[in-house]
């Protein structure tokens, strides 16, 4: 008996708990909403010039000796875009081996080594700043 009484409790609770979730409310106080969106266009007053360098040989003292030699072009061009030399900074530097894959992810033969550098230059002032990495992607740089 009292099994039946605690049940017939519990489901009168349960009833009356999901009829008052039901209820939905109305908010009739007034209210407005605004959405919006706004382009500012503005001279850019900051630039950051990017350019990487990246060569492949199978012997990595070779590797390394083109990727100096392209580096000494690409921050001559650099300088002559107003970077002052002391301002190129080395951002990434990595030498590694690279090896050909076949079908099932084999490695199938040494290619040689890849080395990798990147420079950049810190944030510059002014609208006389370089406009990009155009004088280093000249002097055989990819942009970044």
């Amino acid at each position: 008996m009292k099994t039946r009484v605690l049940a017939a409790v519990l489901l009168m609770v349960c009833v009356r708990a999901g009829s008052a979730g039901d209820a939905q409310t109305y908010d009739d106080r007034r209210r407005i909403s605004v959405n919006g969106e706004a382009v500012v266009k503005v001279r850019p007053d900051k630039i950051v010039v990017t350019f990487g360098i990246q060569t492949l040989d199978r012997d990595v003292i070779a590797a390394k000796q083109q990727n100096n030699g392209i580096l000494k072009n690409a921050v001559a061009a650099a300088r002559d875009l107003g970077i002052p030399e002391k301002d190129i900074q080395t951002d990434h530097l990595s030498v590694s081996p690279k090896y050909k894959f076949g079908e099932e992810y084999e490695a199938e033969g040494f290619v040689g080594y890849l080395v990798r550098n990147r420079r950049t230059t810190p944030d510059r002032h002014g609208p006389t700043s370089p406009t990009g990495s155009a004088g280093a992607a000249i002097a055989g740089c990819h942009r970044t």
